[in-house]
């Protein structure tokens, strides 16, 4: 993985946590005690972004005939090609 995808794959992440870092510092200097609710509520309200938003595992199949065998299930089958990234 070169350090372009790397930032790519995780930039949710680094800009989030650059911008609480920032934000964190100049609450330190200003002792702004009630800010800090405000600033650990915008931490959880990330967290549950990162995690609700998300996709979960799908079916993966090993083998054509493993696919084909889900398509012959006698279901409606839905095939979506989709990344996070």
């Amino acid at each position: 993985m070169t350090l372009i995808q790397f930032f790519n794959q995780h930039s949710y992440l680094l800009i989030s946590a650059s911008v609480l870092g920032v934000i964190a510092m100049a609450l330190f200097r200003r002792h702004a005690r009630r800010a800090w609710l405000i600033w650990f509520g915008v931490v959880v309200v990330a967290s549950a972004g990162w995690f609700l938003l998300r996709t979960g595992e799908g079916a993966q199949f090993n083998s054509v005939e493993d696919y084909e065998a889900a398509l012959r299930a006698g279901q409606p089958t839905l095939i979506e090609f989709y990344s996070d990234y």
